[in-house]
């Protein structure tokens, strides 16, 4: 690990793939709007720590609510004992003693978060299931941070999934149609094992940040969805550099928002997306990446 004096929570890897995102011209996705943050002209010139979060949507609590490929089973964080757990996590976010935190949140929407923030009181116990809320905000209002930031854009971005499946199957590669099969019913069968209702909600964030559990989401892209189809069919490689276009776009928002003095940010994301961020922030000689399991032990 660099030994830099900043400090910010992401998550990101730049495979060469990336190459091909970076050729694609966006649609209308930088349109700006009023409640768009200014971009800061002074941006990479200090040394940061990043300290990254990847996490599971607790508003998946609600099966109706999971827009995921994976239907594994959540927790309902709004329980007591989660509640606690949460303060407890809280309060070692707060003394990692970030600049800003990042959430998962459109950044069109960054007006109505700031307005949700600034009016948000106690009791967290009677709140939506909702990672921001339940930890950005808990940790962010802790410290007298103004807002948090939003980075999240899905403008014009696709992901193709049930069309790279028919890809699949067009081509005859039953093996890689069993492949993901497999991967997503061990991911599913996991979730409503007896370990996983016995876990503790930091033993759940830490194991999703491994850095295995980071290189198997990682494989999946590359090494199977990114392979499915013949020839002259690309759905496959089409939604790898969807989903790489939509990280590299959310990682560009997060770097814009960084200003003068920030010396630490965490960032909180759903567990695909900090696959690649962190290879992004390993690519940034001032970013230094602080790993979750240093900031939550006791």
């Amino acid at each position: 690990m660099k030994t830099t004096m900043s400090t910010i929570v992401l998550f990101l890897t730049i495979p060469s793939v990336l190459l091909t995102v970076l050729t694609i011209k966006p649609k209308g996705v930088f349109k700006t709007t009023e409640n768009q943050a200014k971009v800061n002209e002074s941006i990479g010139n200090d040394s940061l720590e990043v300290l990254l979060i990847g996490t599971f949507h607790f508003s998946n609590f609600d099966p109706a609510n999971n827009k995921d490929v994976a239907k594994t089973k959540v927790i309902d964080v709004l329980l007591p004992q989660y509640q606690n757990e949460l303060e407890v996590i809280s309060e070692r976010l707060k003394a990692f003693k970030p600049d800003k935190f990042f959430v998962e949140q459109l950044l069109k929407n960054q007006g109505r978060l700031d307005s949700i923030y600034e009016n948000f009181k106690n009791p967290y116990s009677k709140a939506v299931r909702n990672e921001t809320i339940q930890l950005a905000f808990r940790t962010a209002k802790k410290l007298g941070h103004p807002s948090v930031y939003a980075y999240d854009i899905i403008d014009g971005i696709q992901f193709p999934y049930k069309e790279v499946l028919e890809s699949m199957e067009k081509a005859g590669q039953k093996n890689l149609l069993e492949r993901n099969k497999n991967y997503y019913t061990s991911i599913e069968a996991k979730s409503k094992s007896k370990e996983a209702a016995e876990a503790t909600l930091t033993s759940k964030l830490l194991d999703m940040n491994k850095k295995e559990k980071v290189e198997a989401r990682l494989d999946w892209y590359l090494n199977l969805m990114n392979r499915a189809g013949t020839l002259d069919d690309q759905t496959g490689s089409f939604l790898v550099s969807e989903w790489f276009r939509r990280n590299i776009y959310m990682y560009s928002l997060i770097q814009k928002q960084i200003e003068p003095g920030d010396k630490r940010i965490v960032v909180l994301a759903g567990a695909s997306h900090i696959t690649l961020f962190k290879q992004f922030i390993e690519q940034n000689p001032k970013w230094t990446l602080v790993e979750l399991e240093d900031v939550l032990k006791p």
